[in-house]
């Protein structure tokens, strides 16, 4: 049995990518920053912390981009909240070659 991988207490179903936004909703000072000034970190690339078993492309560490439509559910695991999306609304990931 193939089982999914996760480097968070959280276990996606087997559709299912999670990612880290990497945005907080508040800063260190403790003011609220509205969801309307982090939408525009969708265009960047987050990193992955968790796969379903299905998911072959993709790998916990990978730095992903997803579609501009893409309806993600949020989960919060303790006090960080993580997106989750179905394989097909990511864009791709990045490939980075280092040269010696």
């Amino acid at each position: 049995k193939k089982e999914g991988k996760s480097s968070i207490d959280f276990m996606p179903g087997k559709d299912w990518i999670v990612i880290d936004p990497g945005f907080k909703e508040t800063t260190e000072a403790g003011l609220i920053i509205p969801e309307s000034a982090q939408e525009g970190t969708q265009d960047l690339f987050k990193e992955v912390v968790a796969v379903g078993e299905n998911i072959k492309d993709y790998s916990i560490g990978d730095k992903v981009t997803i579609v501009h439509y893409a309806n993600p559910t949020m989960v919060t695991i303790g006090k960080t909240k993580y997106l989750c999306f179905k394989e097909h609304e990511i864009v791709g990931k990045l490939s980075v070659t280092v040269k010696a």
